[in-house]
């Protein structure tokens, strides 16, 4: 392949979980009308790659009415990229309905050159919407690039005011 992932340790790993009473993929209905929830897992290792890091800062304030202005909170919202070789059609259908819908997504990275180890059962949330690149005419023409948030945000800074 011509995108650069060739081999095993330049793969990706996602887990999914999820809870529902009713799950859709292509017209088929799993359990609709059912008394208890279905639960489920999926899980599924493909050519691609995990990371590039980035963060974002929410950060909140109160103006006083004399003019002062307080900072009461810093947040870093850390974010993600995933980017994928050129994969068939069902492998797009798959991941669409059962991963970027699940309750939790739980993502390991085998990338030797990644710039983080710690990509290993990480938790993570969907934060882009499904628009693959089309790079050719074939079955495998397309390829993701998407965005993934960390599920528990942890580095924040809170203040009291005065």
């Amino acid at each position: 392949m011509s995108d650069g992932f060739t081999t095993m340790t330049q793969t990706f790993k996602c887990i999914t979980w999820a809870s529902d009473t009713t799950t859709g993929n292509g017209g088929t209905i799993i359990g609709a009308d059912t008394a208890f929830p279905l639960q489920w897992a999926d899980s599924i290792r493909f050519l691609g790659f995990f990371g590039y890091e980035t963060a974002e800062f929410e950060r909140k304030y109160i103006k006083y009415q004399t003019g002062i202005v307080d900072k009461i909170r810093d947040e870093a919202i850390k974010s993600f990229s995933m980017k994928t070789s050129r994969m068939p059609n069902w492998f797009h259908e798959r991941f669409l309905a059962y991963a970027l819908q699940a309750d939790h997504i739980y993502v390991s990275d085998y990338n030797r050159n990644n710039s983080s180890y710690n990509y290993k059962h990480f938790a993570v949330i969907a934060d882009s919407g499904y628009s693959p690149k089309y790079t050719g005419y074939s079955r495998y023409s397309k390829v993701l690039d998407l965005k993934f948030k960390e599920e528990q945000q942890r580095i924040y800074r809170s203040r009291c005011c005065s």
